[in-house]
This record gives structure tokens, sequence and C-alpha cells, in this order.
């Protein structure tokens, strides 16, 4: 079980986040929803030990993670897929998965699993991240993230800068990731994306997050969540 009770996290004279609580099991993923600016990347960067905390408790399976660094949490079992394809730009493909590899047990998604998960990256296995697309950059943090074995995966905007075919693929794989027993918080701007996998459907707003509401009844008409965030569906 990720538990994050009253979390509160700020930049120097200034609160972004003030009571932030969420829950999730293993298999459930957990969608973030909310407006830019709302805090969404610095919730998924305090999660990940980017980012001191203010007050509250981060806990993974009875463990209090909040003074472990980045790394600590990491091999505790947090893995981070950032916004932004950041990727090592000199290494290649096949080398961001060799140094992401974790003894954490067995791990469903090992180099080849993913080669065949991801047919982009088999076929440039020995190119350089700097010379992949956006896109390609984007699957390639999925895929070193997903190698890391972790029990709660955080993922920034994952279907930024894909097409819709690899935005589907991805869909595909993060359902495939809970139907292996991580949970995934997903901070999403694409509602459709975000409910077609969610639990759980949350609202960043003002600090704090509230449900959304029944996910089943989200996916039939999600028409008032998408005009009052001034979201998109494509």
């Amino acid at each position: 079980m990720f538990s994050v009770k009253n979390l509160a996290v700020g930049y120097g004279p200034h609160t972004v986040l003030t009571d932030v609580s969420l829950t999730a099991k293993p298999g459930e993923c957990v969608a973030i929803l909310g407006r830019n600016g709302a805090g969404k990347t610095t919730l998924v960067h305090a999660l990940a030990g980017l980012m001191p905390l203010r007050s509250g408790t981060i806990t993974l399976n009875g463990r209090t993670l909040n003074r472990l660094s980045a790394d600590g949490r990491n091999k505790a079992g947090i893995t981070l897929v950032p916004q932004g394809h950041r990727v090592f730009r000199s290494l290649t493909v096949d080398e961001h998965l060799r140094i992401s590899e974790h003894a954490r047990g067995a791990n469903p998604y090992t180099k080849e699993t993913l080669y065949r998960l991801f047919a982009v990256l088999d076929a440039r296995r020995n190119q350089r991240a700097g010379t992949l697309s956006g896109g390609e950059q984007q699957i390639l943090a999925l895929a070193r993230a997903l190698i890391g074995n972790g029990d709660v995966v955080l993922m920034d905007e994952p279907t930024e800068g894909l097409d819709p075919a690899r935005r589907a693929l991805l869909v595909d794989t993060v359902k495939q990731v809970c139907d292996n027993g991580a949970a995934v918080i997903l901070v999403e701007q694409r509602v459709d994306a975000a409910l077609a996998v969610a639990s759980q459907a949350l609202l960043l707003h003002a600090g704090s997050l509230e449900t959304l509401g029944d996910v089943a009844a989200l996916k039939a008409d999600s028409t008032p969540i998408i005009e009052k965030l001034g979201m998109t569906t494509q």
C-alpha cells in the first residue's frame, strides 16, 4: 500500500501543496487531473524525493519514506517517469536499460521483454537517446522506469509528445503495469487517457486533492470535467 497523508510542499515562502492525501493499492492506477500550474509536477517531485516536504508523511508498505533521498526512494520501490522526455542524450537506448536494471526480486520487465513491447526501441537499441524523437524519448523513459521494477510508478504527463498510436500503446502498457501488481500515480492532461486506466480519479485544486466521483460514470461522460479544467481529449 502506498499512502500519502497531509502533504505540504512549497518553494521558498510560497506554499504549493497544503493538504494532499491519497492511497494506492497494488494494481491500482490513481489519475490526478488539474489545470496547468495547479502543482501536479510539484506533487510528483515531492513523492519521488526531488523536493523536501514541509509536513505530512509518505509510506510504502508501512515504511515511512520522508527522510529518504530520491535515490533511496527509488531503491525502496518508487520509480519516476518524468515529464519532458528526460533521458541521457549521449547514452544509447540499450545503455539506458542496462544501467536502470535493479535486483528487486522477479521483474516481469527484462530488456528483451521491453524490446518486444516497444518495437521502436528494439529498432534503435544502439542509437543515442539524443537522436530519438520526443515521443521515442518518452517511450524510453517509460521503459527505463519499468525495468527498475518499482512497486509504485509515478508518471508525469506521459502522453506528452506522443502520436495517437503511441498514446494507445502507453495506455495499454499502464494497464499491464497495474495487472503485474504495481501501483501507478498518473498525472495527465488528456482526460480520456487518464480515465482509460484509472481506478481513482482525483482533482488537484487549491493545494489539495478531491475525488472526481465514480470512474465508470466519468468514462461515460467526461465533458463536464473537460470543460471545467479546459483540458483535452485529443
